[in-house]
C-alpha cells in the first residue's frame, strides 16, 4: 500500500490516510488501559495542555487543518519525493487523530465527551472533508502532478484515480462516522432505559398511567413485577 500510495495511485493514498485517521487512532485508544494512559500524560503540562486539546473546537479545528493540509497539492508533490516530509506528514496525521478522537474512545473518563455531545461533534467531523473531497471530485485537469506518471496501475487515468480519491475521502469516510454515530445513538438510548427503569420513571411521560388514587403512576419496575407474576400462573388459571 505504500509504495502504490506514494508513487503511482491517489486513491490509495487516500485510503492510507483515512486508515490512519479514522481506524487506528481509536482502536489504539480503546486498546489503551487507563492507568497506563496516565503513566504516558502524567498529570503536569503536557496533561492540561491536552485537557485544553481535547475540546470540541481545538480538536475539530486541529484535525480538518490537518486533513486539509496533507492534501494541498504543493505538499503532496513536495511529499512524493521526500521521504522525510512523508513520513513526518503521517506522523501529524496520526496526532492529530488520536487528539480528535480523544474524547469520544480515550482511556481518560474526564476527557470523553456525554454521548449527545460525541455524537454531534463526530457529525460535525462528517461534514468538514466534504470541501477537499468536492475539490478533488471535480477538478478539472490534473490536481497532483507527482501522480501524473506514465506506468498506470490497473489502467486507471490519472482524473479518474482523483475522483475516486475524492468519492473515498467523502462516501467511505463519512460512511464511517455514521456507523459509530448510529453505535453511540444506541448506546445512549440503552442507557437512557436503563436509568428511567433505575428511577422508576413511567411508561410514558406524556401521559402517565394512573393505578392508585394518591396519583403515583405505573413505572417499568410494575410492569416487569406484573409480567413475571403472569408468566408463573398456569395457563388453565390464565383462562379464567
Amino acid at each position: 500500500m505504500h509504495d502504490l500510495a506514494e508513487e503511482y495511485l491517489y486513491s490509495v493514498h487516500m485510503s492510507q490516510h483515512l486508515l490512519l485517521s479514522l481506524v487506528i487512532p481509536p482502536m489504539m485508544l480503546l486498546a489503551t488501559p487507563t492507568w497506563l494512559a496516565r503513566m504516558v500524560v502524567g498529570s503536569g503540562r503536557f496533561y492540561r495542555m491536552l485537557r485544553v486539546l481535547a475540546r470540541p473546537v481545538p480538536a475539530t479545528v486541529l484535525f480538518n487543518a490537518v486533513v486539509v493540509l496533507s492534501h494541498w497539492p504543493a505538499i503532496v508533490n513536495s511529499a512524493a519525493g521526500n521521504g522525510l516530509l512523508h513520513y513526518g506528514i503521517h506522523v501529524l496525521v496520526v496526532a492529530s487523530a488520536l487528539l480528535m478522537w480523544l474524547p469520544v474512545a480515550g482511556p481518560l473518563p474526564e476527557l470523553r465527551f456525554s454521548l449527545p455531545v460525541q455524537m454531534i461533534y463526530l457529525f460535525i467531523q462528517s461534514i468538514v472533508p466534504t470541501v477537499p473531497a468536492g475539490w478533488l471530485t471535480f477538478a478539472e485537469g490534473v490536481v497532483y502532478r507527482s501522480y501524473d506518471v506514465p506506468v498506470r496501475v490497473w489502467g486507471i487515468s490519472v482524473t479518474y484515480d482523483q475522483q475516486f480519491a475524492g468519492m473515498i475521502m467523502k462516501l467511505v469516510g463519512g460512511t464511517y462516522l455514521w456507523i459509530v454515530i448510529f453505535t453511540l445513538f444506541a448506546k445512549f438510548a440503552a442507557q437512557s432505559g436503563e436509568d428511567d427503569r433505575a428511577s422508576g420513571m413511567a411508561l410514558d411521560r406524556r401521559a402517565p398511567v394512573r393505578t392508585d388514587p394518591d396519583g403515583s403512576v405505573l413505572t417499568w419496575e410494575q410492569v416487569e413485577r406484573e409480567l413475571a407474576r403472569i408468566e408463573s400462573v398456569n395457563p388453565s388459571e390464565r383462562t379464567e
